[in-house]
């Protein structure tokens, strides 16, 4: 069965927490949801990835939210959005402030 390499990029995080790359590449199996993606990286949870997820739950922490291919993309459609080879997913924290 082919996989899927699916871009990860994490955007406004603070450089000093962790000095790793920005980006990630996480291969995943055919017909694997945004949710597969998160719990795949949560369960690893190294680098940036572990400041941005919940271990626990293995989704995102409530303080960040994320889009795919470049679409805002809500925490409810995670389970049922099947992610394609090539496709970039992007984590952000929420917009903040006055």
């Amino acid at each position: 069965m082919p996989g899927r390499e699916i871009r990860v990029v994490f955007r406004g995080l603070p450089s000093e927490a962790e000095t790793r790359g920005t980006e990630l590449r996480v291969m995943l199996s055919e017909g694997s949801t945004v949710s597969d993606l998160l719990e795949k990286m949560a369960s690893a949870s190294t680098g940036k990835a572990r400041l941005v997820l919940d271990p626990a739950r293995k989704t995102l922490r409530p303080e960040f939210l994320l889009t795919l291919n470049g679409r805002f993309l809500e925490k409810s459609r995670f389970a049922s959005t099947a992610l394609k080879d090539g496709d970039t997913v992007e984590v952000f924290p929420v917009p903040s402030g006055g």
